[in-house]
């Protein structure tokens, strides 16, 4: 009996063993995922949306209402001071008045692996 014990000890060690050599390995042999350090556009789930680094938050537009991602979902961007002060052309966007029915996106933004 002891002899049995003593081998499904030794059994069960050597797998625990494997498995943290192969979690280990996979978690290493992946690239580092370079930070995100200026404002770019990416395609994902069907949508091209905007990163702006000094916000920290995703764009989008649907080339009427211009939303923006924050709490696990798209809100409407009613803009503010600083919006269109570098490298942007002023268009002739206007807010979406108060108690207008907005069809908010559904799609997901690109949330970077860390």
């Amino acid at each position: 009996m002891r002899n049995i014990r003593l081998w499904l000890a030794a059994s069960f060690l050597a797998v625990a063993l494997g498995w943290l050599a192969v979690v280990t390995y996979s978690a290493n042999a992946q690239p580092p995922v370079a930070p995100v350090a200026a404002d770019h556009w990416r395609y994902f789930d069907g949508r091209w949306s905007f990163w702006n680094q000094p916000d920290q938050r995703w764009y989008y537009t649907d080339g009427q209402n211009w939303f923006y991602y924050g709490d696990n979902r798209w809100n409407v961007y009613r803009f503010d001071r600083r919006f269109g002060r570098d490298a942007f052309e002023r268009g002739d966007y206007r807010i979406p008045a108060a108690g207008v029915d907005i069809t908010l996106p559904r799609h997901r933004v690109y949330v970077a692996p860390r």
